[in-house]
């Protein structure tokens, strides 16, 4: 059946519901569970039919019948509990992995509930269970942290789904979703590293960002050879050490490369993250792109060093980047890593 636009209902009641699971008598959180388990987890209730205050008995027995209802079809069944996360409200039910879920949506109809949830390790969907269908959902806001991220990335569990991140972003496989940022590596290849050039402006503009046209005057014009001169130095800077197994010659104070981002961060219009997608442009295999949505995922301080930490990332979770499909065409191991964080921190809400 179509999906159609969600109650107003949905959002402001059922959306901010917080659900939890019990598992070894403890209570997690459902998001924590799916993640643990590679899988969607549904829950539904018994309790308040159809959206009526019941009995705690007739809530017990209406969920009972639930269970046994899940458990005839040889289901496993877990303790849920869906919280309104601003008052002391709750209603219980039930967790259930491997339920088809138009099953689950039917099932939700037939104990008279408005709606059901389906949590993955990244979003929580409202699914509504009446003749229209209709379904709403938000992300977990789960940050991973950095260690987070490397064991997330190279968990085997995952590299289908970090596949797929990258099919939708790149087209790979016909993918029919079309991101913009993707035709930064289209720009970015005919860059000239030693000057400023137009082609870096539109290599960067598909990042959605935009240099001030005065700005960009002043890189092209460059009519004191300031930033041709930084920029030569950090070519030669990258030529001397690039070999190098100790990566903190890129970061440390007083080098070409961090003489060349102060110079340009400085720049009206410019900032950190636009001067993050230049400097990328010019230096794709060294320079990662900086993002306010990434930064949460992997609680990074806004004000924080950016290079050091993805760099840590990008050494420990290269093996793995390497095995999908797609890089060493589309971009760059560091390119693809920016666009694997920035998707999962989309999904999760950030």
């Amino acid at each position: 059946m179509a999906k159609s636009k969600a109650p107003k209902h949905a959002v402001t009641d059922y959306l901010p519901t917080y659900v939890s699971v019990e598992v070894g008598g403890e209570r997690v959180s459902a998001f924590e569970y799916a993640e643990t388990n590679q899988a969607a987890v549904h829950v539904i209730t018994g309790w308040n039919p159809p959206n009526v205050s019941r009995t705690q008995e007739e809530n017990d027995s209406a969920n009972e019948m639930l269970r046994l209802e899940l458990s005839s079809r040889g289901l496993e069944v877990i303790k849920a509990r869906g919280g309104n996360p601003r008052t002391a409200y709750f209603e219980d039910g039930w967790g259930v992995v491997g339920l088809d879920e138009e099953e689950a949506i039917l099932l939700g109809h037939k104990f008279e509930q408005d709606a059901i949830f389906r949590i993955t390790r990244n979003r929580q969907t409202v699914l509504g269970c009446g003749e229209k269908r209709w379904s709403v959902s938000r992300g977990s806001r789960r940050s991973l942290g950095v260690q987070g991220a490397i064991d997330f990335i190279n968990d085997s569990h995952n590299t289908q789904y970090l596949q797929h991140h990258l099919d939708r972003y790149f087209g790979i496989g016909g993918s029919n979703e079309i991101f913009q940022g993707r035709n930064f590596e289209w720009f970015s290849k005919d860059s000239v590293q030693s000057a400023f050039r137009p082609i870096d402006f539109l290599a960067v503009a598909a990042l959605s960002v935009v240099v001030l046209p005065e700005t960009q005057r002043h890189l092209l014009e460059d009519t004191e050879r300031k930033y041709s001169k930084l920029l030569k130095a950090s070519m030669e800077h990258e030529k001397a050490h690039h070999r190098s197994g100790d990566m903190a010659w890129l970061w440390q104070k007083g080098t070409p490369l961090m003489n060349l981002h102060a110079a340009v961060e400085a720049l009206p219009g410019i900032g950190r993250v636009v001067c993050s997608k230049l400097l990328a442009a010019k230096f794709p295999k060294l320079i990662p792109i900086r993002d306010s949505r990434v930064e949460k995922l992997l609680e990074i301080k806004p004000k924080g060093l950016w290079w050091k930490p993805l760099h840590e990332i990008h050494e420990a979770v290269k093996p793995t980047l390497l095995e999908l499909n797609g890089i060493d065409s589309a971009a760059s191991s560091l390119r693809a890593l920016d666009v694997l964080l920035w998707l999962e921190s989309s999904e999760r809400g950030f």
